[in-house]
């Protein structure tokens, strides 16, 4: 199995929020993409993020976008992530 560090999960939510190229995305989109074995863990990082102000909920918690006051953090996990999915290319 897979393991992901948590900037490498952060990075992965990031992306699948800032790819459809919205304001903001639901939170179930946002873990797509991830091992069945994972799924709780990136949904309890999703509501850790928010705590921490990467991301700002909408329409009363069911979606999310990126905080862009934090741009060049969003920025960084996101490119961490492309940098760990295409190493091997």
């Amino acid at each position: 199995m897979i393991e992901l560090s948590e900037e490498e999960i952060k990075g992965k939510i990031l992306y699948n929020i800032k790819r459809k190229r919205q304001q903001y995305s639901n939170k179930r989109d946002s873990v797509k993409g991830f091992p069945p074995h994972m799924i709780k863990d990136a949904i309890n990082m999703v509501d850790k993020m928010i705590k921490e102000g990467l991301l700002i909920p909408f329409k009363k918690g069911e979606c999310v976008g990126t905080n862009m006051s934090r741009r060049e953090e969003i920025l960084r996990l996101i490119k961490l992530h492309l940098e760990k999915r295409y190493s091997d290319i």
